[in-house]
């Protein structure tokens, strides 16, 4: 114990003579240990680690898919009379849950906060094991049909919109103007499953008989992904309870459209795959593809720190020696040198867990909607132990590495003659093993970064085909309460005071009763009077300024009239896409199209618009615009410049016209836009800073082995410029020599990549030549200039120093 004490004071005398080399090992080493800490964290989270639920292997997610007369997948989503159909007559889960989720206001706040709500059936609670604050859940009397205004808060909200109240237990809360008696409270750590959407909590959940949707109770051919079933097993196996669940609903689906042409032939499957695969959906991936980042910088930074340690133990060789001489035998100075290098992945390691926890709370911040269960990112066992071994490794190998280099024969020879030698020689075999790797690293890394980073700034600038700067959403509710008792003529008269109050507003510009262009839009089947045939179109609702507001080109024909009213005029608006979909030269003007199977709702083509592009989309996709309604509670505000509008001064324009309508959202397009294209900006930012710490590294590294092979070379390079040899003649020979490995590097790269394509394609419907095309030249071009850019530049740095001197110093250091 006392030797191991003294080498440590010993190890840490010696490298406090270096805090360059001490920053640079433990900055490299912290942080791509830390980067692979953390996404090994998050792989063990997202992939290994199971879901926090009782008996969670039991528990299976329940999907709809429509498919095609061949047998196709189609659309996937329930329609809202086969969910209740299977939730009702299914017997094959011993408890099956049901849920949606819709924003909510809480109307008898002033300032009318918004809320994700979940309508649930009472099993939701049961299945998830869900642990309580205070009060009580969902009964049998919140089942469904019993109509019991009742609600359960989440924890974050119960702290935030109620202050933590205690006594929050049978009070009311308005919602949407309806009012709710809170029953309880979710405990803090309960963790919601992200069924649909990543990262999104719910903070209040109410009864299924509320849900905003239940109007469609007998839309048979409406088909909603947004609705979400899952339950727990009894003791037939998934697939037994697919075929079950499949035969119920398809059989019910069928007696229901049997006759409508447009769905003949087609059928309805059930998928049930365990509830884990459902939240975790095609997000394995990337985690992989994080983890596979991750490893290979690591890996680049072992070997640029394995090059500072051979060049660390050079400078040591005259201590080494003596060491040496005085009796000690190579495993004695194997763990000399380890204690060294353990004292350095020591503080590396605690630089990692400094560095992880950093990026836990990054990920949280901007993934959690991205990426699911990030949430539960913390430092557990599994993880923490094995970054721990692999640091442990890690020091073994440099301390191995390092004493591997040395020739220990050769050193007494020197110190006994008194000679300053060559120092420790690594073989060329070796060192261009070294650069091969290294830039065959860099040109895997890169490649894939640059490419994806070019795919992530393509979708960010892709010009939309409308504008969002200065266009804001507001998006009223009105209760199924007043609803009833409200009839169209007066609702009517309430949008029209309403768009009147709005467009008054000193800051307003410009008015439209109109859905969002960043919303998604109604999908519909629409028959083509003339020939009978059916096209699936995304449908949205407008009224007559809504293009002139976006700036949305109208190509040919009119516009809809200034006119809301309770029976819309039968016209619709169509995008150019749709119109070459109705006739091949797009001319469709007084085309007549049906929402139903036999023609008897006809609609005539009025006007043909520019097609437009949602925010991440590739392709532009047919639209139909039909004009606003009674029913209407959205609008889309354009600003005058540098204007804003608030939630009070809108709450105040619509409580002048009626306290019925409440305000459910105010969202700037702008700010939408960009939520909707976060992942796409944290994908170019996290690819460029990856690709430039990619190319730092291997530049280092590549320094490194040239600087060692350079010094090993300085009585050459003296003695080629006492003859007369320039500068340029010196640097075009160390390129040379070095070209070959860089080549091979690069080479290397190359097929490994291929591997890459060809694995990942494998099986899959799109093949392996379609990805390698002229499009990817430019990306490998610019792959290719960093790494010559830096390949040149580690070649003719080490290289500066002689040529930049007098021969004869360098001559004069061999002596």
């Amino acid at each position: 114990m006392n030797y191991f004490a003294y080498l440590l004071r010993q190890a840490w005398a010696s490298l406090k003579k270096k805090p360059g080399f001490i920053a640079t090992i433990v900055s490299t080493m912290g942080i791509t240990s830390g980067a692979l800490l953390c996404v090994l964290t998050l792989a063990y989270v997202m992939i290994f680690k199971p879901l926090p639920y009782p008996e969670q292997d039991k528990l299976y997610q329940v999907e709809q898919v429509l498919l095609k007369k061949s047998g196709i997948p189609f659309l996937t989503g329930f329609s809202y009379p086969t969910l209740l159909e299977a939730y009702k007559k299914q017997s094959v889960f011993s408890q099956v849950a049901i849920s949606m989720q819709s924003e909510v206001t809480i109307s008898s706040e002033s300032s009318h906060p918004l809320v994700l709500a979940s309508y649930i059936s009472p099993q939701w609670f049961s299945l998830l094991g869900t642990p309580l604050q205070t009060g009580r859940l969902f009964e049998d009397t919140e089942a469904i049909n019993s109509n019991n205004p009742v609600a359960v808060l989440s924890y974050n909200t119960w702290q935030k919109d109620f202050a933590g109240d205690r006594a929050i237990v049978n009070k009311k809360v308005r919602l949407n103007n309806v009012s709710y008696t809170i029953i309880g409270v979710t405990a803090k750590h309960f963790i919601q499953p992200h069924i649909k959407d990543a990262g999104i909590d719910s903070g209040i959940f109410l009864p299924w008989d509320f849900n905003p949707l239940s109007y469609r109770h007998d839309w048979w051919d409406s088909f909603d992904p947004s609705y979400a079933m899952f339950g727990k097993l009894a003791s037939q196996s998934a697939s037994q309870t697919q075929q079950a669940m499949t035969q119920l609903i398809n059989n019910s689906w069928q007696a229901q459209v049997v006759g409508d042409a447009y769905f003949a032939g087609m059928s309805l499957k059930t998928e049930v795959k365990p509830l884990q695969d459902a939240i975790i959906k095609n997000s394995s991936a990337t985690v992989y593809l994080l983890v596979a980042g991750a490893v290979a910088l690591l890996l680049m930074a072992i070997g640029n720190i394995s090059n500072l340690f051979l060049s660390r133990a050079a400078e040591q060789q005259h201590k080494l020696a003596i060491i040496a001489c005085l009796g000690a035998n190579k495993k004695q100075l194997f763990f000399t040198q380890l204690v060294e290098a353990s004292l350095l992945v020591l503080f590396s390691f605690i630089t990692a867990i400094i560095i992880s926890l950093f990026g836990f709370e990054v990920l949280k911040q901007y993934l959690s909607n991205v990426l699911p269960r990030v949430s539960e990112l913390a430092l557990n066992t599994y993880s923490v132990a094995l970054v721990a071994g692999l640091c442990v490794a890690i020091a073994v190998l440099f301390a191995y590495r390092s004493q591997k280099a040395i020739n220990f024969q050769q050193l007494n020879t020197q110190l006994m003659n008194g000679s300053k030698g060559m120092g420790i020689q690594v073989s060329k075999g070796i060192r261009q093993l070294l650069i091969v790797s290294q830039v065959m690293l860099t040109s895997i890394i890169t490649f894939i970064c640059i490419s994806l980073f070019l795919g992530a700034v393509s979708t960010i600038s892709t010009p939309l085909g409308y504008q969002t700067q200065d266009v804001v959403d507001l998006n009223f509710s009105l209760s199924q309460d007043n609803q009833q008792r409200l009839n169209a003529a007066q609702r009517l008269a309430i949008i029209k005071e309403l768009k009147t109050n709005l467009q008054n507003l000193p800051q307003v510009d410009a008015v439209s009763v109109a859905v969002s262009p960043l919303s998604d839009f109604m999908q519909l089947a629409v028959k083509q009077a003339a020939n009978d045939k059916y096209h699936n179109v995304f449908t949205s609702f407008i009224d007559n300024q809504y293009f002139s507001l976006i700036n949305q080109p109208l190509l040919s024909g009119s516009l809809f009239k200034d006119i809301i009213s309770t029976e819309p005029e039968p016209v619709v608006i169509v995008n150019d896409v749709f119109a070459k979909l109705l006739a091949k030269d797009g001319d469709v003007l007084g085309e007549k199209v049906s929402f139903d199977a036999n023609n008897e709702n006809l609609v005539t083509v009025i006007g043909v618009v520019k097609s437009i592009i949602q925010p991440g989309a590739t392709a532009n996709i047919p639209r139909m615009y039909v004009p606003s309604h009674a029913q209407a509670t959205q609008f889309l505000l354009k600003l005058k410049d540098d204007q804003v509008i608030t939630r009070e001064q809108a709450i105040e324009a619509a409580g002048q016209v009626s306290s019925l309508y409440v305000l459910n959202q105010l969202a700037p397009l702008q700010d939408t836009l960009m939520a909707m294209l976060a992942a796409h900006y944290i994908t170019a930012f996290t690819t460029l800073v990856l690709a430039l710490i990619t190319l730092v590294l291997s530049y280092f590294g590549l320094y490194g082995i040239l600087s060692y092979a350079t010094q090993m070379r300085r009585l050459e390079i003296g003695t080629r410029m006492a003859i007369g040899a320039k500068g340029w003649h010196l640097i075009k020979l160390i390129v040379k020599e070095n070209t070959s490995p860089i080549v091979g590097g690069i080479i290397s790269g190359v097929i490994v990549l291929l591997g890459l394509f060809i694995y990942l394609t494998k099986g899959a419907s799109v093949q392996v030549n379609e990805y390698l095309n002229w499009q990817i030249l430019p990306v490998l071009l610019v792959t290719l200039g960093f790494i010559s850019l830096i390949s040149f530049a580690a070649c003719y740095l080490p290289l500066r120093q002689y040529i930049k001197r007098p021969a004869m110093e360098s001559l004069k250091a061999m002596n």
